[in-house]
């Protein structure tokens, strides 16, 4: 079974991690309890929050009519456009079974939206589901490298 979270990073480097389980109705949903990151330099703190976004997603399951993640609140930005416009994007996948994490860079598209850099995924990093927090903390660094705005 695999997990999502999805990971912003703005330009002064402060990073949100929100997980994204999978909605009673079968759609990932990032529900609102983001990890705040204001010093990205302590890589090992971002993998351990990452890990814990993982496993909030895997014991999460929304419902209908919940309340997904409120950037306005977090960031002050009123609309999705413009909170996408200024943040990179990497997607996190955890998958259990398999015993694997993957980070995916991803491009914003216009009107706000994000698509993976390359649909062939030459550009995803893949880690053993038994990596430290610091291991995940820089391979979610390397992957804001190859992200587009």
């Amino acid at each position: 079974m695999g997990h999502r979270i999805s990971i912003y990073k703005d330009k002064k480097e402060i990073i949100i991690i929100v997980p994204v389980p999978r909605h009673i109705n079968g759609y990932g949903w990032q529900i609102d309890k983001p990890a705040i990151i204001k010093n990205p330099s302590d890589v090992s703190f971002v993998g351990k929050k990452a890990r814990e976004s993982f496993e909030m997603a895997a014991k999460e399951t929304p419902f209908h009519g919940e309340k997904g993640f409120d950037y306005e609140q977090v960031t002050g930005t009123k609309n999705y456009a413009k909170f996408t416009r200024e943040r990179k994007n990497v997607w996190g996948y955890m998958d259990i079974d398999k015993g694997y994490y993957i980070f995916r860079p991803s491009k914003r598209e216009r009107g706000g939206g994000y698509t993976p850099i390359n649909k062939a995924r030459e550009k995803e990093y893949t880690l053993s589901i038994d990596s430290t927090d610091e291991e995940i903390g820089r391979m979610i660094m390397k992957a804001f490298e190859d992200c587009l705005l």
